[in-house]
């Protein structure tokens, strides 16, 4: 992978979506389709620094909300583990609930990449996923959604 050496520091590629728009439509809770390592994202940032080392936000979209009855809900979260099947895995962002369509976008930063590797007892990479959190007790449910890395100025 060549480096990406733009003013946006994360030029949007197969490898940065976690979840491409345009994807079936979801009737339950998930994890993105394709989690990264944050050694992948590292290639992203200039002069080689490490993506750890600086906030970043994830930029997670509801395209749509909807169900045949009720109001359902829909709160995104940046995960990390140790594996790729994230069954230990440690939540460092929450989004605000959606209750319709919207953009959330979720600041990660460097204290708390660190404190999961600390609960992960981690010196290995860790994989990072976007997980969509259904709610609200609606019947048939559904819900099209995408993510992807984007740049921070704090």
């Amino acid at each position: 992978m060549s480096v990406k050496t733009t003013a946006n520091r994360f030029s949007l590629d197969a490898l940065t979506v976690f979840r491409a728009s345009g994807l079936a439509t979801v009737a339950a809770s998930g994890g993105s389709t394709n989690p990264l390592t944050l050694d992948e994202l590292v290639a992203y940032w200039n002069a080689g620094d490490n993506a750890n080392q600086y906030e970043f936000a994830i930029r997670a979209q509801a395209e749509s909300i909807g169900a045949a009855s009720g109001s359902p809900t829909v709160t995104f979260s940046v995960q990390v583990d140790v594996s790729t099947a994230f069954s230990t895995a440690v939540t460092v962002a929450t989004s605000t609930v959606l209750t319709a369509a919207g953009v959330a976008v979720l600041v990660v930063d460097r204290e708390a990449i660190l404190a999961a590797q600390a609960t992960l007892a981690s010196t290995g990479p860790l994989y990072l996923q976007v997980y969509m959190t259904l709610a609200g007790g609606a019947t048939t449910p559904a819900v099209a959604w995408n993510a992807y890395p984007a740049p921070f100025a704090g």
